[in-house]
């Protein structure tokens, strides 16, 4: 784990007027941790330092945790609990990935992404996103698909087909402003 120790100052003010800074604190910055997702089988809750629905390196002895802001996301095959309730509209995961073998699909619905983030898709069954996604990493499908509720969903970022695929529900002329670059054959 890295760590980054920056010096901190806090400037206390007073209603006349006055201020004084503190002595230099320090903070540090763990490296993101890596979580994948198994869900309570009730709600369902991905929010922030709440809800244990994660699974943290259980072979250290941490068998679930809480997702907190930067953290890298996984959803996979060993959960049950597939369709996820995003509480915050400012989830900000570092990397959202979705790996498989067995066809299952997961639904993003709720409040929504937010950051820098990306989303990998590599997974032979489907990710509905249902969510409004403001993060501007953008998404590469290599397998499976990705199905938008709307284009809002998509995100700022590119959109990368190598080797899945993208689908919009419902009929109808959809816009989708994202670049999108295609480099698999298959897509």
């Amino acid at each position: 784990v890295q760590t980054c120790a920056l010096p901190i100052y806090v400037k206390v003010s007073n209603p006349c007027g006055g201020f004084i800074y503190s002595a230099t604190n320090a903070l540090v910055l763990d490296a993101p941790a890596n979580l994948v997702w198994y869900g309570d089988g009730i709600s369902n809750l991905w929010d922030v330092a709440v809800s244990t629905n994660w699974n943290y390196a259980a072979d250290l002895g941490y068998p679930t945790n809480v997702f907190n802001f930067g953290d890298n996301v996984v959803f996979d095959d060993s959960s049950a609990n597939t369709t996820i309730n995003l509480v915050n509209a400012d989830l900000s995961p570092t990397l959202l990935t979705v790996n498989g073998t067995s066809g299952q699909s997961y639904t993003l619905a709720g409040a929504g992404l937010a950051g820098n983030g990306s989303i990998l898709m590599n997974s032979v069954g489907t990710l509905n996103l249902n969510v409004p996604n403001n993060e501007t990493g953008g998404i590469v499908i290599s397998n499976g698909t990705v199905v938008f509720s709307s284009p809002a969903a998509l995100g700022f970022g590119p959109l990368t087909l190598a080797g899945g695929a993208l689908s919009a529900p419902g009929t109808g002329l959809v816009t989708v402003t994202n670049a999108i670059n295609v480099t698999g054959s298959n897509s």
